[in-house]
């Protein structure tokens, strides 16, 4: 690609595009965990109402805690591989339904795509593979609950992948957007899954992401 001077772009996920994906991953995981586990079906069974409604609520409480463990791995990661702890940044958006961990600083493009799949790996794949070895339903439904809910992180990857090394990376307040700054020319380089949605040539210009 033809070098110019730098270039900010502001891309946004296709979050209702990524929530059908997560569906389907899951419905996908499911039906193959369900043929694993001879126990599977029996795992929220109970002698009693109370029983049941108990262990449900176990379940998810732990269940956020597993997606919590999600964010918390994307900011070790992060700083690990170069960001300042005080430019990371978690919480919870309700009315979107996701929890987030944001990264206000640029950094470099091999940070960024390590980190995005740090948590899909660790609390993903390693633990459903555990959960079969030790024959072991509910830690594979968390895990399988965390790879589908890493379809934002996937596409992130194969976004980035195709572009130079020189890009840097960066989030701001909205955790559905980010910037990716470079010397070359990226407006050619499309997801499917995410959008760009404006070119910038001076990052002091950006507000969609604040």
């Amino acid at each position: 690609m033809k070098k110019e001077s730098k270039k900010y772009y502001i891309y946004k996920y296709k979050i209702e595009l990524l929530n059908l994906l997560s569906f389907l991953l899951f419905i996908i995981l499911a039906c193959i965990t369900y043929f694993i586990f001879k126990n599977y079906g029996n795992i929220f069974n109970a002698k009693t109402v109370d029983e049941g409604d108990l262990k449900f609520l176990i379940f998810i409480i732990i269940m956020f805690v597993w997606l919590g463990i999600h964010e918390l791995l994307h900011a070790i990661s992060y700083i690990i591989n170069g960001a300042s702890i005080k430019n990371i940044e978690t919480g919870i958006e309700i009315e979107k339904g996701i929890l987030y961990c944001s990264c206000e600083q640029y950094i470099s493009k091999k940070n960024i795509m390590i980190s995005s799949l740090v948590p899909l790996t660790v609390i993903g794949i390693i633990t459903y593979i555990i959960s079969i070895i030790i024959n072991n339903p509910y830690i594979a439904i968390y895990s399988i609950i965390n790879i589908s809910g890493s379809v934002g992180d996937i596409a992130l990857f194969h976004l980035l992948k195709k572009m130079p090394k020189d890009i840097e990376f960066r989030e701001f307040d909205d955790p559905l957007a980010f910037c990716i700054s470079s010397t070359h020319d990226l407006s050619k380089i499309t997801s499917k899954t995410i959008n760009l949605e404006e070119v910038l040539d001076d990052d002091k210009k950006i507000t969609k992401c604040k």
